[in-house]
């Protein structure tokens, strides 16, 4: 049998700090579990579905996942300050999680919504750049650079749209 001595404090420290470091540690991935989960499933209960987003984003505050549900979810109730408040969370999400192309994507498609064809073409630029062999994409891109009337470029991601993903043909 081995016995310490913890009546120095120095010892007590060595004892008390990691159980006090597993208890912190444990809080913060509960918070981060419960705020992913909530984000998850926030769609699903549209009443409060808003809501229980930022709910998400309050307890998961760097989880790119929660970010982008909120913004989804304003993007749907159609308004100027709702579309801005879109734009706001995608591009948290896209900070949080640089090298997820959905997350550009969707922000591309929001910046093209709210006026700024610029912004959202380098956004959408960056997710084909991250996943060159998806075709939805390739396939905002290229509809992007159509309506910006860059009819070459346009027809170029369009097609390599429609080579990776046969049901973008008949479009």
């Amino acid at each position: 049998m081995i016995t310490i001595d913890l009546r120095a404090p120095a010892r007590r420290a060595l004892v008390i700090l990691p159980a006090l470091l597993a208890i912190l540690s444990a809080w913060f991935i509960v918070r981060w579990y419960v705020g992913d989960t909530v984000a998850e499933y926030a769609p699903e209960n549209p009443a409060s579905a808003t809501e229980l987003a930022r709910l998400a984003t309050r307890w998961a505050p760097h989880d790119a996942f929660a970010h982008w549900t909120l913004g989804a979810l304003a993007e749907k109730e159609f308004s100027a300050n709702n579309l801005a408040e879109a734009v706001h969370e995608y591009e948290i999400a896209v900070t949080l999680s640089p090298n997820d192309y959905r997350y550009w994507m969707e922000l591309g498609r929001a910046l093209e919504d709210a006026g700024d064809q610029e912004n959202g073409e380098k956004a959408l630029r960056c997710a084909v750049d991250l996943a060159p062999a998806y075709s939805h994409p390739r396939w905002s891109f290229g509809n992007l650079l159509l309506r910006e009337g860059k009819s070459e470029e346009a027809f170029k991601q369009l097609g390599r749209a429609a080579e990776a993903d046969s049901h973008t043909r008949p479009q």
